[in-house]
């Protein structure tokens, strides 16, 4: 619907009286008159000229005895605007909205037969019900076109155009069964011509006017009659995640060149969409943000950059676009075609709203396309790059500090092992309270200490005694356990079904978890106001999957990789690697972003340094952990940071800045998250 007033407002300023517009109409009938000048028969011809004289009174009646905008908007739904939704009621609902952008901007006249409002336009082949993603298969090969399929396709489309102005119930009837004719005739055609049968019953049932039905395919061809693509697409494609698509996959597999089975439905409207395209074609998203950050966007990413001419990603600091949705949203803009050297892709962040005109409420970072691909090149392949963490929302510190720091930073990846805490599959079964245990009198051996949460961490050191809970540890079979408690609350288990769960399922023996290697630190999924990373001196500590856990391949270099891990430096990073694509304002990180963390390298800290990080890290990690707007302001933190910025090489103003940057990015999430409830 925003299209519409968009092309009605340009075409205002363009043509401000609408002469050119009208004739522009009136020109078109007139070509459709020459050429039923040809007919030989006459008394078809008579009545088609007639008929066709009869359109031209309608179009000057359109534009002369209704508002300006009315004309506007009815020659532009007839000639430049389409729509598909997978829903019959979304389709409805645009027709609706259609409808009464129409009326508005009609004049009464109490002296004209139904008070001079015109009949509403007939919609049907217009916008329609089908899924998008989902094309009909074509012959590989296919042989030279029947002329006659070309010949159809414009009787289709002048039945079409007749009915989009039929006003009787019999004139709709008439059209609508000649546009059966026709597509039975083309499905015949195409199948003679090697098309599948399949497609060709599809295009010959397809039925524009059933409201209720929905098309498993898409086709722009045999449903709107547009075969050299379109010049815009615009979409919000639906949210879905890929566990609910699992019977999607194989077709979607099969289609797209960005697949992945972990990508979420709307990253394969973005192929679509440009698929739909002509060259030169403008594809316009309003979509999560997530395919920007995660592993499954790397091929979305890639296919951008090789078939996309240039782009503008857009980004706003303090608004989210959707109540409903808990997501965060970006808005995208790609010109469909080959890429050249000079492609380039404009990222723009928004202090204010998207489209903000104002230039100081705006950031901008120009990459080229040359540029993003070999940032996101790993071993001659590419594997995806934080776009929006790096080049949306990172402050222009960062990118001081990685040019300052490019021989001293590592990523977290190559000195250290990164992995995910215990998923049990059973919660509710493996972690046990004192009361449990008490009640069940499991075996101490069979209990290790284990953080189900960060909200157990009330400090940068892990106090096991403030820990909750012990996880059943039990690796032994049941012949080895006989006359065990274990053995008895795993019995228990049985009989409650927590064997029959899918994670448990697949063990070898439902209850053994495995085992879980010693590490040094707990690195969070989740951080909302407190961001820090809780260092492990108790070697039988084990983690839940809230967490992932780190072990540092050099040991010597342990306490001073304690002390860089919650230095302000590590906190900056996490929010920029992190991912922002949830609505409630957290902050998640997950292994690969984790792995790619930037991080000084332990190796750079000397030993005066490293002495003196360790006394100004004491207290801090035995203190509580604050809230980051509190803890940035903290003299323990100021001492331990001032070491690591020497290290780096920062100005008294680049390290000012690196507080600013972190205060504005987890306030702007949070701000972000809240922008909503506020209106």
């Amino acid at each position: 619907m925003g299209i519409l007033h968009k092309l009605v407002f340009i075409l205002g300023k363009l043509d401000p009286r609408n002469d050119q517009w009208r004739q522009r109409q009136i020109v078109k009938v007139e070509n459709l008159i020459n050429v039923a000048e040809g007919i030989e028969d006459s008394t078809v011809r008579e009545n088609t000229i007639r008929d066709l004289e009869t359109e031209i009174d309608s179009i000057n009646e359109a534009f002369e005895r209704n508002e300006l905008d009315y004309g506007r908007k009815l020659y532009l739904i007839e000639n430049c605007i389409y729509g598909v939704d997978i829903q019959p009621v979304a389709v409805q609902i645009a027709k609706l909205r259609f409808f009464i952008s129409l009326v508005v901007d009609q004049r009464i006249d109490d002296a004209q037969e139904n008070r001079g409002v015109r009949p509403l336009p007939n919609l049907e082949t217009k916008f329609v019900s089908g899924n998008t993603l989902i094309s009909v298969e074509k012959p590989v090969q296919q042989t030279l076109r029947n002329p006659e399929i070309d010949r159809k396709e414009t009787a289709l489309s002048e039945v079409r155009r007749k009915h989009f102005t039929a006003r009787t119930p019999r004139t709709k009837e008439k059209y609508r069964d000649l546009d059966k004719q026709i597509r039975a005739e083309i499905g015949q055609l195409l199948k003679s011509g090697g098309f599948p049968s399949e497609t060709t019953e599809k295009i010959a049932n397809w039925d524009p006017y059933n409201q209720n039905a929905v098309a498993d395919f898409f086709d722009a061809e045999w449903m709107f009659g547009i075969t050299d693509g379109f010049d815009v697409v615009i979409g919000n494609p639906p949210y879905v995640r890929q566990e609910k698509i699992k019977g999607l996959k194989p077709t979607l597999k099969k289609q797209y060149t960005c697949y992945t089975g972990a990508a979420d439905l709307y990253v394969y409207f973005y192929e679509r969409g440009l698929q739909l395209l002509n060259t030169g074609g403008v594809h316009t998203f309003i979509c999560s943000n997530s395919w920007l950050d995660v592993n499954y966007g790397a091929p979305l990413q890639k296919y951008l950059l090789d078939n996309t001419a240039g782009a503008v990603i857009c980004h706003s600091e303090a608004e989210r676009e959707f109540e409903n949705a808990d997501i965060n949203t970006i808005v995208s803009i790609f010109q469909n075609g080959p890429p050249d050297a000079d492609s380039y892709l404009r990222f723009l962040t928004f202090k204010t709203f998207i489209g903000d005109p104002d230039i100081e409420n705006r950031r901008e970072r120009t990459r080229t396309y040359t540029e993003l691909a070999q940032a996101g090149t790993r071993e001659k392949k590419y594997t995806g790059d934080k776009w929006g963490g790096k080049y949306l929302r990172a402050p222009d510190i960062y990118w001081t500090i990685l040019e300052k720091g490019k021989d001293k930073l590592v990523g977290l990846g190559d000195i250290a092992e990164v992995r995910r805490g215990f998923t049990t599959g059973a919660n509710e079964f493996f972690y046990l309270d004192a009361e449990r245990i008490q009640e069940w009198g499991i075996e101490s051996e069979y209990l290790k200490p284990v953080i189900k949460s960060p909200r157990e961490c009330k400090s940068i050191r892990v106090d096991p005694s403030q820990l909750q809970f012990k996880l059943l540890m039990c690796h032994a079979d049941r012949a080895a356990l006989a006359g065990t408690a274990a053995l008895a609350y795993i019995e228990w288990g049985e009989s409650q079904g927590y064997h029959q769960r899918p994670s448990c399922k697949g063990r070898p023996r439902w209850w053994d978890l495995g085992k879980q290697p010693a590490f040094d630190w707990l690195i969070l999924r989740f951080r909302d106001k407190r961001n820090w990373t809780p260092i492990n001196e108790t070697p039988s500590l084990l983690a839940g999957d809230v967490v992932f856990t780190a072990t540092l391949h050099n040991r010597d270099t342990i306490q001073s990789a304690n002390v860089v891990a919650n230095s302000t430096l590590a906190v900056l990073v996490s929010e920029i690697y992190g991912r922002v694509n949830l609505g409630d304002g957290l902050l998640t990180t997950y292994g690969p972003d984790i792995l790619s963390f930037d991080f000084i390298s332990p190796d750079w800290i000397d030993a005066q340094s490293s002495e003196s990080l360790h006394r100004a890290f004491e207290p801090m990690k035995q203190r509580p952990v604050l809230s980051i707007f509190d803890e940035i302001h903290q003299s323990d933190r100021h001492a331990l940071d001032a070491i690591i910025f020497d290290a780096l090489g920062l100005t008294q103003g680049e390290r000012d800045g690196v507080s600013e940057a972190v205060v504005n990015l987890v306030e702007a999430r949070l701000r972000k998250a809240r922008s909503l409830k506020e209106k």
